[in-house]
């Protein structure tokens, strides 16, 4: 049985470099977070830009808030009328080991309810946490995983 350990990881940890479509080709294009509120944005095809950043924006619907994002991401694919993404290759890989594994744990050290429920794992949307997308979300994620 494969197990996941939530090892708190947060959103952030995923951002250095961000896979987007390239606003001049729509190739793939990666935005490099330089953690000064700017980004700069590179493409095989020349283009190439510095400019203030803000990748994602938060929309409330009822009860819960989501991100949109502001960038369309390299690594997306609607599914069932949701959007399933990642910011890049290694945010891929993570989600992959999270969806394939048939026991998920949540360990804390503390019960601080604050800090639990700021992890990336605390905040995935619930089609990604129900068993029953797992054939198709991994079929997903190997499609994107060639792109």
């Amino acid at each position: 049985m494969k197990r996941f350990r939530d090892d708190k990881s947060i959103l952030d940890y995923f951002t250095d470099i961000i896979l987007i479509h390239c606003p001049k080709c729509n190739e793939k294009a990666e935005l490099y977070d330089q953690n000064n509120g700017f980004g700069k944005t590179v493409c095989k095809c020349g283009y190439f830009k510095v400019e203030r950043i803000n990748l994602f924006g938060f929309v409330r619907n009822d009860c819960s808030v989501a991100p949109i994002m502001i960038k369309k991401l390299w690594l997306q694919k609607e599914y069932k009328g949701n959007l399933f993404w990642a910011t890049n290759y290694e945010h891929l890989a993570f989600l992959k080991e999270y969806i394939q594994a048939e026991i998920r744990e949540r360990i804390y050290e503390t019960d601080n309810y604050a800090i639990r429920n700021q992890t990336m794992i605390s905040r995935l949307p619930q089609f990604i946490k129900s068993r029953k997308n797992r054939d198709d979300l991994l079929k997903i994620i190997s499609q994107l995983e060639n792109k």
